[in-house]
């Protein structure tokens, strides 16, 4: 899964030194997401971060920056910087 079954959040790949859903802190910085939510001015926002055993748990497989901007930009939204 690309993404939640919303279509106003996203996944992308980062490295992350905590998961909120989780609660854990890394010691050092592990392959995860950054959860991206949608505003209702449509902007993208960082919401959340997610580790690696969340996003395997619920079969989420973050996209790359470049596919992310194409579904925000193809959807008439912006990310905010």
């Amino acid at each position: 899964m690309f993404q939640s079954e919303q279509t106003n959040q996203l996944y992308l790949k980062a490295k992350v030194e905590l998961c909120d859903y989780t609660q854990r802190i890394y010691p050092q910085p592990v392959n995860g997401a950054k959860v991206l939510r949608k505003t209702p001015a449509n902007r993208w926002e960082v919401k959340m971060l997610c580790g690696p055993e969340y996003l395997a748990q619920h079969g989420i497989s973050p996209q790359t920056e470049a596919k992310c901007m194409i579904e925000i930009e193809e959807n008439g939204g912006y990310l905010e910087a």
